[in-house]
């Protein structure tokens, strides 16, 4: 709710479920978005005390004496008051807050956390004399009884418990209930994600604890012998940091929240991160030291000189302090990823720490202490990661030699289901394509580009490269403000740069990382206002504009002649190559990707293969790349651009559809509407099609009549279905370029209704004579086998058929069926449940294709009707893998635990 900051309040009233709630321990919750600091400065968000103030109750509150969050609590000779440090809190954004107090004892001090944190919160009045009842008070909400302390700005999600929550429990508060491992809000007080890929700064996605590559003093990257880290594009998850062994390191400036401890009692708090090992000797992942030696040390997590992983907390300095201690050393996962959490429960007793590696939690551990320890202290040290500088002392300095990604910190001990969850990219467990569903496609995953521009700066001169490579590119000529949104069919992709087909252009510079003479792929978002200069659009170009082997320009164009009308082509001094005709279109975002693989060239528009042919690729490698322009004046480029990547080798069909929209289908109909004539088309490319009953039923409604396609169909595969009568049902979908991919597969759920004696299909681009199919048809034949099969239509009028072997899918239950096409192999597959029951190598002749629409259930809409119910029809236009069939036939799992058939 929004208050005013003049009168709004919302009354309570009092009850006995919410009198002295404080007794023996409370809790109060709620998440905050102030633009002011209230009325009078004193913006009440809980409050249960008199007019004259909390000495008969207590208020939870704003002040902007310090901008910071205050609690008052009545006692009989003196109130106590508790504030949050200076600044605390911010205006204009949402912020957590809780108070937890226990009133029993005037010694006792409340814990006041904003966004999860627990702050340091002196006494700024102590209390005295015996705690005052608050039964006769009334609660209100962003108020208090006298009406003159109303808050400012939006409060929601207040909760109220009668007992002390713990830190675990007020970060589940804060995540709506989500468990502390994963959230779609942050759990953690610090995540470095580590993917800007370029820069001097890893930025944390929680609180804003920046990290500084080199540390202070220190900008990176640079060259020389010099404490940078280096960017790389083959992170756990998209990217990570790559430290040297020798002094690279990574320095976040000390704050109270990296501070567990108040000299004699200790908070809970975990560490998880992932690493790749090159040399476990030494490999310290993140500490909080000081860097005078020996003193003011508060935590390390690091692998000591056997390679042996140790987690240790000290009492000021190395004299005094506990360890957790891995016997075994972690030189067997040197050259691989491991996922490593170090947690402790705040306890003071060594075995409260424990270590996990790999979601197990460690056996063959060491807890103990040297010396005498009570409890960390809060210092002044920063926090260093991937390094143990010399200057810190204790024996053990040293540089992580691999890489680090996905570091957090939180504020609680993780429990070992936790552990999971944070391992698993905040699932309870990995069954499916999480951080890795790239490498499930059929060509694997590929190698990341060697050069990639998102143009998400949105600001400023320059477009940074984030392939961590460093090509980083300098606008020229462009107006104050040339960012405009880029495309956002499949999730936003950010800002795009436009450029007037006059002088824009985006300078790359030299670097031998896209002098590429032998394979590449060049990929991009466009939104193309016009054809460029003079019909000729540069996209990207490296080209000396000389003879032949200098260099590349990948353009649009509308010339025609050599070139195209409408299409791509890609041109190196003497020779092009160039895709078919009218395969761009003006004002919409379109995905265009060059492929050049053993000197031939292939273009895809939005993940559709559209041409190619013959291209020799060379470079002499003096030249300036650029972006909008071939060579800084010329064919410039009218529109925007977008994501822009080269791959230093040729990206497969299926590798450049999941470039395009992380290879997801290009037709998806779920058939879960229950009701209504239209089958939306999930995909997103707005394909629906028009569902026919044609005569003897209706489409009806889930639950409604038998007989009807609805309400035969209320129990699918998953959720609903549509149910055919075999007779005249089916479903309609105007034709589009999307269905003329000559590489494609087709998952489709079906449960038949008996054998049929005459063709049925299940989908099918019907052509009304020989080849009687364009290019596909996935049908049961007329045979006494009643076989299913995939027919693909050639240009020589004759079908070429792939079919199972036996009445393999008609009893009655649902089954899964994929068949897929492989356009360049002329493969052809047939999946049932996941198994292959059938393959075939096509003949030589060429695929056929026309215009006519998509059908379900029927051949033309006239005949060859498929009796019985279908689910969950998707188009792709690659060759699925194995991997991903089992996935799309689990729901998206490589398991699936939901009912058999019906809605979860």
């Amino acid at each position: 709710l929004d208050f005013d900051g003049s009168d709004d309040l919302i009354n309570v009233g009092s009850n006995t479920v919410i009198d002295d709630i404080f007794d023996g321990g409370g809790t109060i919750t709620a998440w905050i978005n102030p633009r002011s600091f209230g009325e009078n400065g004193w913006g009440r968000i809980v409050d249960k005390s008199s007019s004259t103030g909390a000495n008969d109750g207590f208020a939870f509150e704003l002040d902007d004496t310090d901008n910071a969050l205050l609690y008052e609590y009545g006692f009989s000779s003196s109130n106590g008051y508790w504030r949050t440090p200076t600044n605390s809190i911010s205006t204009d954004e949402w912020q957590h807050v809780a108070v937890v107090y226990n009133n029993s004892s005037t010694s006792n001090d409340p814990i006041l956390y904003i966004n999860g944190i627990a702050m340091s919160i002196p006494e700024e009045f102590t209390p005295a004399g015996t705690r005052e009842t608050d039964a006769s008070q009334t609660m209100y909400l962003g108020n208090y009884s006298a009406t003159s302390r109303t808050f400012d700005g939006i409060i929601d999600d207040i909760k109220v418990y009668n007992y002390a929550r713990t830190s675990s429990q007020i970060i589940e508060d804060m995540n709506g209930g989500h468990p502390i491992g994963g959230s779609p809000i942050g759990s953690q007080i610090a995540n470095w994600h580590f993917d800007e890929m370029y820069g001097d700064t890893v930025h944390d996605t929680v609180n804003g604890f920046d990290a500084d590559l080199g540390g202070s003093g220190q900008s990176c990257p640079a060259t020389g012998t010099v404490p940078c880290p280096d960017w790389s594009n083959t992170g756990r998850v998209n990217g990570a940091l790559d430290f040297d062994g020798t002094d690279d390191t990574l320095e976040v400036a000390d704050n109270d929240a990296f501070s567990f401890g108040d000299t004699s009692t200790d908070d809970p708090f975990s560490i998880s991160a992932w690493v790749y090992i090159d040399d476990a000797t030494y490999f310290n992942i993140v500490n909080k030291i000081s860097s005078t030696t020996d003193t003011n040390w508060e935590w390390a997590l690091y692998m000591d000189v056997d390679g042996n992983l140790d987690f240790d907390v000290y009492d000021l300095n190395n004299s005094n302090g506990m360890y957790a201690y891995k016997n075994d050393a972690m030189t067997p996962y040197e050259g691989s990823w491991v996922h490593i959490v170090a947690t402790y429960d705040g306890s003071g007793d060594a075995t409260g720490l424990n270590l996990y590696v790999n979601g197990r939690l460690e056996e063959n551990i060491d807890q103990g202490t040297w010396g005498s320890y009570t409890a960390m202290h809060n210092t002044t040290s920063v926090v260093e990661i991937g390094s143990w500088q010399a200057d810190r002392g204790g024996g053990y300095e040293g540089y992580a030699n691999g890489k680090i990604d996905e570091l957090k910190i939180y504020a609680t001990e993780l429990t070992p289901s936790e552990v999971l969850v944070d391992m698993n990219a905040n699932a309870a467990a990995d069954f499916g394509a999480t951080t890795d569903e790239k490498d499930n496609i059929v060509d694997g995953a590929g190698n990341p580009p060697v050069a990639y521009w998102d143009f998400n700066e949105n600001t400023g001169t320059t477009a940074n490269d984030k392939s961590g490579n460093g090509l980083t590119g300098t606008l020229n000529d462009f107006p104050a403000d040339p960012w405009v949104l880029g495309p956002n069919k499949f999730g936003s992709l950010g800002t795009a740069l436009t450029f007037d087909a006059t002088n824009d252009d985006v300078s790359v510079g030299t670097s031998s990382v896209i002098d590429l003479a032998d394979d590449m792929t060049i990929s991009a978002w466009i939104y193309p206002t016009g054809w460029g200069e003079g019909d000729y659009g540069s996209i990207l170009s490296r080209y000396n504009g000389g003879d032949v082997d200098d260099g590349y320009t990948f353009y649009l164009t509308d010339a025609g002649g050599a070139d195209v009308s409408q299409g791509i082509c890609i041109y190196n001094g003497v020779d092009n190559a160039c895709s078919d005709d009218s395969v761009l279109a003006l004002n919409e975002w379109q995905h265009v990707v060059v492929s050049i693989d053993t000197d031939v060239a292939t273009f895809y528009v939005n993940g559709r293969a559209v041409g190619g042919g013959a291209f020799n690729l060379a470079l002499e490698g003096t030249t300036t790349a650029y972006i909008g322009s071939t060579d800084g004046n010329n064919d410039t480029f009218e529109g925007a651009i977008d994501n822009m990547k080269v791959f230093d080798y040729g990206l497969s069909q299926a590798q450049v559809a999941y470039d395009y929209n992380r290879g997801a289908p290009i037709g998806w109909w779920r058939f879960d509407e229950c009701s209504g004539a239209t089958a939306n088309d999930a995909s997103g490319n707005g394909n629906n099609g028009t569902i026919t009953p044609a005569t003897g039923n209706a489409v009806g409604t889930c639950g409604g009549t038998a007989g009807d396609m609805w309400a035969d169909g209320e129990t699918g595969k998953f959720n609903a279905s549509l149910a055919f009568d075999g007779t005249d049902d089916y479903v309609n979908i105007a034709n589009n370029d999307l269905w003329d991919g000559l590489t494609f597969s087709i998952s489709v759920w079906i449960k038949r209704d008996g054998a049929q004696e005459s063709f049925a299909n299940i989908i099918s681009r019907h052509h009304a004579s020989g080849p009687y199919c364009a290019p596909f048809c996935l049908e049961f034949d007329d045979t006494d086998d009643d076989d299913l099969r995939l027919t693909v239509g050639l240009t020589d009028t004759t079908p070429n058929v792939t079919s199972t072997t036996g009445n393999v899918i008609s009893d009655g239950v649902w089954h899964h069926v994929v068949a897929t096409h492989d356009n360049v192999t002329r493969a052809i597959n047939i999946y049932v449940d996941g198994e292959l029951r059938a393959n075939s190598v096509r003949a030589v002749t060429s695929v056929f294709t026309n215009d006519n629409p998509l059908r379900i259930g029927s051949w033309d809409g006239t005949t060859e009707f498929f009796k019985g119910n279908i689910d969950d029809v998707r188009l792709y236009n690659y060759v699925l893998s194995e991997d991903q069939i089992k996935n799309i036939m689990n729901n998206g799992s490589a398991a699936y635990f939901g009912p058999a058939e019906g809605s979860p």
